[in-house]
């Protein structure tokens, strides 16, 4: 048995010693010597797995939309030197056009699979918008009752309501950075301002048998000679007028967090806003038997209370948008500030035909807090022109509304002067617009 072992290992090593031999002589056909490979070197990359494109095109199945360089840097492959194009990147895939990537939104400079490439567009951007907004009804000043029947409360200032009203927004901002949509943090600002135009509301009364009256004390006060009663007690009219406005203005610094999921984008924003907002309410009587306007005015009379409320101070909020699809998003944007408020006041009581008995100002700084939150869809039109719809809500603390302006005796002149800051207000509606990436 030992013999046979022996022997089998003295013909395998005869066999072994053969072919090597052979190996390192030339061919009998002229074909050159084979060289011995060496004990290490470079090893070729595994290769990435193929999938073909509608088109037929194959695409490696890990690029994610990745330019050709970034994906063999990031499977190890070796890259090409001084600009020359390397074995694994001198034909580009379907994925890559002039050091772009393609993706549902079209060509773009997106650079990362976790940045959707509806996120990139340019570094400045503009957004033009439309708004239909209100406000909700002030607290009921009562200004009318039927003579002789005071329980018989007819007309307040609640009831002359601002309705809905058109308006406008616009937004420029900027952001700063080398990468138009990176995956790591930027910053950037943004300008905006909105408005609406007048909101304005109108209620008024006519009754035939001259049986209008006000609670207000109008002892003391003559118009033009005349007591104030004979024109706001037994009266053929009552009327009272709303218009309210508002401008919002504010420039905001941006900070974005990087976008690791690729569906959530949160932005921080922090900066400086003004808000003003002005309200005027007029309550106005034309005497029995006669109607506003009749005899250029001279039988009519009216209380005009004017506010004027600027604030401005810092403001923080965020930006919170999750892209539920590469076009559709949904968003939220809070916002909150503490602001110093500056109030001018007037009151004015003067006849139809403009003469006036009193003109008296008034001013007071207050405090005010600002809140705003924005709820809404974008969407993504182009990777350059995203398209936005919503619903927002202004609320507003410690302003100097007409309607608490009022008191009950028509001679405090010294009252008329004194501010009432204590109103609150919210304005609310829908917005719709877009906003362009360049």
């Amino acid at each position: 048995m030992r013999s046979y072992f022996a022997n089998a290992l003295l013909l395998t090593a005869g066999v072994f010693s053969s072919v090597s031999g052979a190996l390192a002589q030339t061919g009998s056909y002229g074909s050159p010597a084979l060289l011995a490979l060496p004990d290490s070197g470079p090893q070729l990359p595994a290769l990435a797995p193929v999938s073909y494109s509608s088109a037929g095109t194959p695409t490696p199945a890990n690029s994610y939309g990745l330019t050709s360089s970034r994906r063999n840097a990031e499977a190890g492959q070796p890259q090409a030197a001084d600009g020359a194009q390397s074995a694994f990147s001198a034909e580009p895939t379907a994925g890559d056009k002039d050091g772009k990537v393609f993706g549902d939104c079209g060509w773009t400079n997106d650079v990362s699979p976790c940045c959707g490439p509806c996120y990139c567009g340019g570094r400045w951007w503009v957004g033009l918008g439309g708004l239909v907004m209100t406000r909700n009804h002030a607290n009921p000043y009562w200004t009318s009752y039927q003579t002789n029947n005071n329980p018989n409360q007819l007309l307040n200032t609640k009831d002359a309501s601002a309705g809905w009203q058109g308006g406008g927004e616009v937004a420029i901002g900027r952001w700063f950075g080398c990468n138009d949509c990176p995956c790591s943090a930027r910053t950037g600002f943004e300008f905006d301002y909105f408005t609406v135009g007048h909101m304005d509301g109108f209620a008024g009364l006519t009754r035939a048998g001259n049986d209008l009256s006000t609670p207000i004390d109008l002892g003391g006060v003559t118009i033009g000679g005349l007591p104030a009663s004979d024109f706001f007690d037994n009266a053929h009219q009552h009327g009272i007028w709303r218009s309210d406005e508002f401008h919002n203005f504010e420039f905001n610094f941006l900070f974005q967090q990087a976008r690791y999921n690729g569906g959530v984008n949160v932005t921080w924003l922090a900066g400086v806003r003004y808000f003003r907002f002005n309200e005027t309410v007029i309550f106005g009587a034309a005497a029995g038997g006669t109607d506003f306007g009749d005899n250029g005015g001279v039988d009519s009379a009216f209380m005009r209370f004017r506010c004027e409320n600027s604030l401005i101070g810092p403001q923080i909020g965020l930006k919170a948008e999750y892209m539920a699809t590469n076009r559709l998003g949904i968003y939220a944007i809070p916002k909150f500030g503490i602001f110093g408020n500056s109030i001018d006041t007037n009151m004015q009581l003067y006849r139809g035909d403009g003469l006036s008995v009193y003109n008296i100002d008034g001013h007071k700084n207050d405090f005010s807090v600002l809140a705003q939150l924005d709820l809404g869809l974008n969407y993504m039109l182009t990777d350059r022109v995203r398209l936005y719809g919503g619903y927002r809500l202004v609320a507003i603390s410690q302003l100097a509304l007409s309607d608490n302006q009022f008191l009950p005796f028509l001679a405090d002149v010294q009252g008329f002067s004194e501010v009432k800051s204590n109103g609150d207000l919210f304005l609310h509606g829908v917005m719709m617009g877009a906003e362009f990436r360049f």
